[in-house]
């Protein structure tokens, strides 16, 4: 790369063709044709070394915060900069003064810091509702830390431990339900989600599945006249499991009384809170006049006529807050029998759904990683990582694809090859390892419904194998080019269709952790809310294969593996990830995301800007991402990519797509991350940072 160019250009394309396309191949792989790739438009023009020096001149970094090179002039060369220590905490004298004062008069301390220069990475900032010059935020703490994409719901949870004395598991039940309140676009207790749980002092992992399931009168081809009623009303709802997998969590873990955990939750749904700029947003993106029961808390009337509730408003929710009151007394059973279940299942027919009482009642949350029955054990989803103890979740989320992957840029030899290669070429091995992944999550389902050859065949033996990953290191991935897509898995694919969620992660003063990733799948779930208790519902069952009999465009036909089923759980994108230090078994990052498939691109690339590039944390959620589709040869890729690593990457055979960071987090994926990491006296700091691209904040102390 020319000497002085920085990897990310400005925060804008210019609005040119939509695809770049690659033209004709050429390297030294002998399948390329001869010829020299051309770039189609202009990606985005690097900053210019005036712009870059005004910017080192506003901001000097006097006290060594972690992301800036403050030994690297503008004009070094790349391959200098990738030598150099970026993600370095260090405690200069000046530092250290700024942590006695944080831990002293303040509970939390922002330091503001630019990233001049990441490694591989340089500058680049969102430009989100008019913040386009300031530059990333990063929150630094020496106890606890919560990231989500709530500025209300992070500092709640932060509240528990700080003020309260609770646990990550404590404040993982507010935050939740907290989302549930001031998100209901996309998370509640008429949803499910994944809870990963680390316990430092016993060393317990546990995983409690909380996914929605399908009612007793599902069946396969329940949509194949009208794939629609899978998305909107009654039909599309699942058997929601949310508030059963926070009992469950907090029965085995938290510290303080279960009623005591929903005063804070409860008091802002009665009281009111202000519309932030996302609900906002997502309020006016959906004709929500159309839907009759979401009227009831989304819309005001303004001088006769009902209308969304707009930006700076305060919004309330009555009926939700006296639902979270009979489950702070009561359980979470009140859901599911007796008569407020009851009424809800009447108000679920009546919108054309099929759960009944007993569907509800015979609804579990699973503890898969502490059965001894689980089909796919605990052992099956650690990996070890060069430095790391990896957990993810089990099927049915995502987690055996992101295993997958690692593994692929495990045996691409990461410490040498992948970590000291060109940048374009990092890129590329990512894209193909993403590539692979996506390709073989068409095998992934509720395995506890598929059969016994299936799961040996597809899960253990592939995904889950660290030969198999090996062997597609080796024998699949070529450096010089990529491939058609059914190179990556050629047999079947699997129509992913999940789109909402929110996640968030958490570290506490004790050392637990708990990523947490919790949804009503898309915008508002179902568009159906219960009237008497305010729950909205999801629309879970589009997450399933709706159509078994279609195609995709490759002719090859849908997996049968998330095939619809009564009492089966669909296949979701969601992977709450934590990676532990395998020598003494601490935490050292939380991590997931929410978007869709766009989850697993979002949590590979933030935890590679971090852990090998050497970003800050709150620098490495906003830089932009791409993604490899499923089932397409086109990669989207959001704006601010330089035009040479993009050039270089055409030349490979990668076809691109632009898409825009929109201010309402629709993009490629909006990742939460919890970093902890010690300074060079070996003291304990927590790094928390929260994806700009859903406008929420981190709190820590």
């Amino acid at each position: 790369m020319a000497e002085g160019t920085p990897l990310i250009g400005p925060k804008s394309l210019e609005e040119e063709d939509k695809v770049i396309s690659p033209s004709t191949y050429q390297e030294s792989d002998p399948s390329r044709q001869n010829g020299k790739s051309k770039l189609t438009r202009r990606m985005v023009s690097p900053r210019t070394m005036e712009e870059r020096e005004d910017l080192e001149k506003g901001f000097s970094n006097p006290v060594g915060v972690p992301g800036y090179h403050s030994n690297v002039s503008s004009s070094s060369d790349l391959s200098t900069l990738e030598k150099q220590p970026i993600y370095k905490v260090k405690g200069t004298k000046t530092q250290k003064l700024i942590f006695h004062i944080c831990n002293i008069s303040c509970p939390i301390f922002i330091i503001a810091f630019i990233c001049i220069f990441g490694i591989g990475i340089g500058l680049y900032y969102l430009g989100m509702r008019g913040t386009q010059n300031r530059p990333p935020v990063q929150l630094i703490g020496k106890h606890a830390a919560v990231a989500s994409d709530s500025s209300i719901c992070s500092n709640m949870g932060l509240k528990i431990i700080k003020e309260k004395g609770g646990n990550a598991v404590d404040a993982t039940v507010v935050v939740a339900l907290c989302l549930g309140v001031t998100r209901p676009f996309a998370s509640g207790i008429g949803g499910g989600g994944f809870i990963n749980i680390f316990i430092n002092q016993t060393k317990t992992i546990d995983f409690i599945d909380a996914r929605e399931t399908a009612a007793s009168a599902a069946s396969q081809d329940m949509y194949v006249n009208n794939n629609e009623e899978s998305v909107t009303g009654g039909k599309a709802i699942a058997i929601y499991g949310e508030v059963k997998g926070l009992y469950m969590a907090h029965s085995a873990y938290g510290k303080l009384p279960w009623k005591d955990l929903f005063t804070d939750v409860i008091d802002i749904a009665r009281n009111g809170w202000t519309v932030e700029p996302l609900l906002a947003l997502r309020l006016s993106q959906d004709d929500i006049l159309k839907y009759p029961t979401l009227k009831q808390f989304t819309t005001v009337d303004a001088n006769g006529v009902r209308r969304v509730f707009k930006e700076g408003e305060t919004i309330k929710r009555p009926e939700y807050a006296n639902t979270l009151e009979l489950i702070a007394n009561n359980g979470p059973n009140v859901l599911y029998e007796g008569p407020l279940a009851e009424k809800i299942v009447e108000e679920i027919q009546q919108e054309g759904g099929i759960i009944t009482l007993d569907d509800l009642k015979n609804y579990k949350p699973l503890r898969p990683f502490s059965d001894r029955n689980s089909i796919i054990s605990l052992n099956d989803m650690m990996l070890e990582f060069e430095d790391y103890k990896v957990i993810l979740p089990p099927p049915p989320s995502s987690g055996p694809v992101i295993r997958f992957i690692l593994s692929i840029l495990k045996n691409l030899d990461l410490a040498n090859t992948f970590q000291n290669a060109p940048i374009a070429l990092r890129c590329h091995y990512m894209l193909e390892a993403l590539k692979f992944g996506f390709g073989h999550r068409s095998t992934l389902g509720d395995v506890n419904f598929l059969p016994k050859e299936n799961v040996t065949k597809y899960i253990m033996d592939q995904l889950l194998s660290d030969k198999y990953a090996e062997e597609i290191s080796t024998e699949a991935v070529s450096p010089a080019r990529t491939f058609p897509w059914v190179h990556y898995f050629p047999d079947t694919y699997a129509p992913i269709r999940d789109k909402g969620t929110s996640h968030f992660s958490i570290v506490d003063d004790e050392g637990n952790a708990v990523g947490m990733t919790t949804t009503v799948n898309h915008n508002f779930g179902s568009k159906v809310a219960s009237l008497s208790t305010g729950v909205v519902f999801n629309n879970q069952m589009n997450d399933f294969t709706v159509d078994p009999n279609k195609p995709n465009q490759f002719g090859l036909p849908p997996s049968v593996a998330n095939a619809i089923a009564p009492g089966k759980r669909p296949l979701s994108s969601m992977s709450p990830t934590i990676f532990l230090d395998k020598k003494d078994m601490t935490v050292k990052y939380v991590i997931g995301a929410s978007g869709g498939p766009t989850i697993i691109s979002a949590i590979m690339e933030v935890f590679f800007s971090i852990d090998k590039f050497g970003v800050n944390p709150a620098l490495a959620v906003e830089l932009p991402r791409v993604h490899a589709q499923p089932g397409s040869s086109v990669v989207k890729i959001e704006e601010g990519f330089n035009k040479q690593v993009v050039s270089s990457l055409q030349e490979k055979g990668h076809v691109f797509e632009k898409v825009q960071i929109l201010p309402d987090g629709h993009t490629i994926g909006c990742c939460q991350v919890v970093h902890v990491t010690k300074d060079e006296e070996g003291n304990r700091i927590i790094l928390p940072a929260t994806d700009p691209r859903k406008l929420g904040s981190p709190a820590c102390y």
